[in-house]
């Protein structure tokens, strides 16, 4: 448990091993989380494929190697996560706890995010523009009497895209991340910190339901390369959860 009234103090080798240990994660979380997006291409793929006259006597075997492939490519990204997280996981309470850093840390670090904001901008202009790119060919092939094939085929490539766009959004925001809590910055001002640990049994029970009815739905129709958008939809949805919560507990 974190108490309210403390502050951690935090020296300029535990600052710079931070800084360091952030840095060279970046890549991993970001590669993560991306194989968590792209999982469902190869259920997409062959279920699209699958569904053709030309493979419909294969269209069960198919299901079953893509559902595979999909748990294979999860269990992997899942891997990446939690390994990459172990390791920060002895920096926890700097994004939960108030800290005090020693003198002329702060200097140091407002200088690192500093020349690292151009990066991290371009990083998020780059992420934008995969992802409007990746539903282009979607649009174009919506005003052309394709095979349902070929559209399956273009979900897949959105999909590549959007995990493109992330991984670079994931890598720079790490980054720029871990200044911002040394700084104690943004959602890791001491007040976002303590609304943000009343609001830790409310995110842990959403996403283990969350979880719950993804696996209850997906094992049960076994439509896989359809119940992923169970995902995107939570993601939009918690926001809405959170919002509530915290004006609840403002209210309190």
């Amino acid at each position: 448990s974190y108490d309210d009234d403390k502050s951690v103090f935090v020296s300029l080798e535990d600052a710079n091993t931070y800084m360091s240990l952030c840095e060279k994660l970046s890549t991993f979380f970001a590669l993560g989380v991306a194989l968590c997006i792209i999982c469902p291409v190869p259920v997409i793929m062959l279920g699209g494929l699958g569904e053709t006259a030309k493979y419909a006597q294969y269209e069960d075997i198919f299901a079953g190697i893509g559902v595979a492939l999909l748990l294979l490519i999860v269990a992997a990204g899942v891997a990446v996560l939690i390994i990459s997280g172990m390791q920060t996981s002895k920096w926890d309470f700097l994004q939960k706890q108030s800290i005090t850093l020693e003198y002329g840390i702060k200097g140091i670090v407002e200088k690192k995010k500093s020349a690292y904001e151009k990066t991290y901008i371009k990083s998020v202009a780059a992420g934008v523009v995969l992802i409007i790119v990746g539903i282009v060919p979607l649009l174009i092939a919506a005003g052309f009497d394709l095979e349902d094939y070929v559209y399956t085929i273009l979900v897949d490539v959105l999909l590549i895209f959007i995990a493109s766009g992330v991984f670079l959004f994931v890598k720079s925001g790490s980054i720029h991340e871990c200044y911002e809590i040394l700084l104690q910055q943004g959602e890791f001002a001491d007040r976002e910190k303590r609304a943000k640990r009343r609001l830790e049994p409310v995110s842990t029970i959403y996403w283990c339901s969350v979880t719950a009815v993804y696996l209850l739905i997906s094992f049960t129709t076994m439509n896989w390369h359809r119940t992923w958008i169970v995902w995107p939809v939570a993601g939009v949805a918690y926001a809405v959860v959170e919002a509530v919560a915290k004006a609840v507990m403002k209210n309190r």
